[in-house]
C-alpha cells in the first residue's frame, strides 16, 4: 500500500482508530493503576502477616513461660508432699517414743512443746499435773496447730487450682495458635482469589469495550 492509500485508510477508519486507540489507553492506565492497587494490598497483606506472626510468637513465649510455671509449680508441689511425708514419718516415731516415756519425762516433752519451764508441769504416780499458765499455753498450742493444719489443706488445694488453672491458659493459647494461623491462611485465599477475580473481571471488561467501540466505529463509519 502507498502512503496515499494508508492515507485514505486512516481518513475512511478514523473514527474507529480513534475509538481503539482510546480503548488501549484507557486499557494501559487501567491496568497500571490496578497494579497499584495490588501492590498496596500486597504491603497491607504483608504487615498483617507480620502482625499475625508477632502475635503467634508472642502467645508461644507465653505457653513456654506458663509451662515453665507450671513444671515449676509441680515441682514445689511434690517438694512440699516429700517435706510433709518425711514430717509425718518423724511424728509418728517421735509419738510412738513419747508413749513410752516415763511420767517425769513426759512433763519435760510437754514443757519443752508448749516453750514453758519444767517448773510448770509437775509429774504425780498417777498423771501430770499442769498449772494455770501452762495449761492455758497447751489449749493456745492446740488451737494453733488446728489453724495451720486448715490453712495447709487450703494451700493443698490452691496448688491443685494453680495447676488447673495454668493447665487451662495453656490450652487457650493453644487454641488462639490455632485460630490465628486458620485465619492467616483463609486470608491469604481469599486474597488470591479476590486477585484472581480482579484479573479475570479487567480483563472481561476491556474485552467488552474494545468490541463495544470497534462495532461501534463499525457502525459509526458505516453510516457516513
Amino acid at each position: 500500500m502507498t502512503l496515499e492509500n494508508y492515507i485514505a485508510f486512516i481518513k475512511a477508519h478514523h473514527t474507529i482508530i480513534v475509538i481503539v486507540l482510546a480503548g488501549l489507553l484507557c486499557f494501559h492506565f487501567g491496568e497500571k493503576y490496578f497494579d497499584h492497587v495490588a501492590v498496596v494490598d500486597d504491603q497491607k497483606a504483608q504487615l498483617a502477616q507480620q502482625k499475625l506472626q508477632t502475635q503467634v510468637e508472642d502467645n508461644q513465649a507465653l505457653a513456654q513461660t506458663n509451662a515453665a510455671l507450671q513444671a515449676q509449680v509441680a515441682a514445689d508441689r511434690q517438694s512440699l508432699d516429700a517435706a510433709m511425708k518425711s514430717r509425718q514419718v518423724v511424728v509418728v516415731q517421735q509419738q510412738k517414743s513419747d508413749q513410752a516415756l516415763p511420767l517425769p519425762d513426759l512433763a519435760s516433752r510437754w514443757a519443752q512443746l508448749v516453750n514453758l519451764p519444767p517448773s510448770d508441769f509437775q509429774a504425780t504416780p498417777t498423771g501430770i499435773v499442769a498449772n494455770v499458765d501452762a495449761a492455758h499455753a497447751t489449749v493456745n498450742a492446740l488451737d494453733s496447730l488446728q489453724a495451720t493444719m486448715a490453712t495447709l489443706k487450703d494451700t493443698q488445694t490452691e496448688l491443685a487450682n494453680d495447676d488447673k488453672v495454668i493447665g487451662g491458659l495453656q490450652a487457650q493459647i493453644v487454641g488462639l495458635n490455632k485460630q490465628i494461623a486458620d485465619a492467616d491462611d483463609a486470608n491469604k485465599k481469599e486474597i488470591a482469589a479476590l486477585k484472581a477475580d480482579c484479573r479475570k473481571g479487567k480483563m472481561k471488561w476491556f474485552k467488552v469495550g474494545f468490541v463495544t467501540g470497534f462495532v461501534s466505529g463499525l457502525a459509526v463509519g458505516h453510516v457516513k
